[in-house]
């Protein structure tokens, strides 16, 4: 899968997860290719790209709002690691490399829950996702 569609954000308006579906096949691609062909940080970069005031938005469409995105992300991540618990420990890492290539990337600061904080440095709302998804940190 090239890099445009694993960007591509579809505008269907009865669909408003796209960019959490985007996230997945991104996630998703490189975990078929590790441990050999990926590339940790051009999925970082990939994701990093579909983010609300990073991706290019249709004339009129209104972005969703950080924590909406953020919530959507890392509940697709948290999914598809769960999902690939059968060949897990490849998955795993491939994801963990993903996330420690998110957190280096020069990110803009963010207001989360009225606090200012690094959009992928400090992981915001990973925390709570894990919390609502399994019911403990």
């Amino acid at each position: 899968m090239n890099e445009e569609q694993l960007l591509k954000v579809h505008r269907d308006p009865l669909d408003p997860w796209e960019p959490a579906h985007a996230a997945a096949r991104i996630v998703n691609n490189q975990v078929a290719l590790y441990p050999h062909n990926h590339d940790s940080a051009l999925a970082a970069k990939q994701l990093d790209a579909l983010t609300p005031f990073n991706r290019k938005l249709e004339p009129g469409e209104q972005p969703e709002s950080i924590n909406s995105f953020l919530w959507e992300f890392w509940e697709v991540v948290v999914n598809l690691s769960q999902a690939y618990e059968q060949n897990g420990d490849q998955a795993h890492a491939c994801i963990v490399e993903i996330i420690g290539e998110l957190k280096k990337i020069e990110a803009q600061e963010v207001t989360i829950w009225g606090k200012q904080t690094r959009l992928w440095g400090n992981l915001p709302i990973f925390g709570p996702v894990l919390t609502e998804l399994y019911g403990k940190w």
